[in-house]
């Protein structure tokens, strides 16, 4: 079962169970990236230093589903650090602007295949 999502997109919990540091962080993806899959960035600060992890989301995940870790170095010690991924609103001009490139794109695309040279 998953936890409810957080109206604050800024939280970061830590907790250290069994003796080992779990840090749980938010990570907004792109609804694509839910669908198709793909790599984000997830940016932490780890005694005033920052930390870049890159993170692996597979296709099919949804909101909420978290993504664990395991063995992170931050700092001094190593810990689990558990992803959960919530989805990035889409604004209808954003949703009209991407839809203006994805038609852009294919008839590009057209244009190059039905102006190729066939192969006969």
């Amino acid at each position: 079962m998953t936890d409810p999502p957080r109206e604050d997109d800024q939280w970061l919990d830590a907790a250290r169970i069994d003796n080992k540091l779990q840090i749980r962080v938010p990570l907004k993806v792109m609804p694509w990236v839910f669908l198709l899959g793909g790599q984000q960035e997830l940016l932490l600060e780890v005694d005033g230093e920052p930390k870049k992890l890159s993170i692996r989301v597979p296709a099919g995940m949804s909101p909420g589903q978290v993504l664990r870790l395991r063995g992170v170095t931050l700092g001094d010690e190593r810990a689990d650090v558990m992803v959960e991924l919530s989805g990035v609103k889409i604004e209808p001009q954003q949703i009209s602007l991407i839809a203006g490139v994805l038609v852009a794109l294919i008839t590009v695309l057209l244009v190059f295949l039905l102006a190729a040279p066939s192969g006969s």
